[in-house]
Parts: structure tokens; sequence; C-alpha cells
């Protein structure tokens, strides 16, 4: 019950000492969206990663989803030439942004942006 645990710790006097119970066999604890899972909803790689990172598969995927639905934004926003540009990554956006429509309106062909996971 964690609405119980937070009004204990909340009511306590500081400081607070919290032993915490070890994770079942086969399971790993997702600091994001605070649950105990099976392990196979853990990729390998964060199964190696220290306890206080590791995230399960869904919450990674809905972290990429978001931080790439707002770079999509941020690259809209500088193409539109709302104000003038922040830093030298708006300034390049930018840019980007420019010569993709400079190519589209030449080629007749949207730019497509990759999946941005490395090679293969």
């Amino acid at each position: 019950d964690w609405e119980g645990v937070q009004t204990l710790l909340k009511g306590a006097e500081l400081p607070v000492q919290v032993t915490f119970e070890s994770v079942p066999n086969g399971a790993d604890f997702c600091t994001a969206c605070q649950q105990v899972l099976a392990g196979p909803l853990f990729s390998r790689k964060m199964r190696t990663k220290p306890p206080d990172k590791r995230r399960c598969s869904a919450c990674i995927e809905a972290a990429d989803g978001a931080a790439e639905g707002e770079g999509e934004e941020a690259v809209e926003e500088a193409a539109t030439g709302s104000g003038k540009p922040q830093s030298k990554l708006s300034e390049f956006q930018q840019l980007c942004a420019d010569s993709a429509k400079e190519a589209e309106k030449v080629t007749g062909l949207r730019a497509v942006r990759g999946a941005g996971r490395g090679r293969g």
C-alpha cells in the first residue's frame, strides 16, 4: 500500500531509517513506474545497470516516444521562424528544417527522420 507508506513517512521524525525488502527472484524493480515486474519485461542491458537506474521496456519506449515527439515539435517550431534561435542547437535545427523544406519543394519528396537507434 503505497499511500499508507507515504503517510507513515510524512508523519515520522527526521532522520528516518528505512529498510527495504529484497526483490523476489527473477523480478526487478522499475524506477520509472515504481513496480516490481518480471525479469523478461526488462532488456538484458537494462538488467545489468545499477538497480536505481533500471526501467522496464514499456517505460523506456514511452520515454523515447515522448522525447521523439518533443524533438519534432521543436524542429517544426524552428521551421516556422517563431522568434530568434535560443542556442546553437536551435539554430542548427532551424537550418535543418529550412533545408528539408527547400529540398521538398525541389524534389517533391518529404524528408523522413530515421529511427535513431544506430547501425542496423
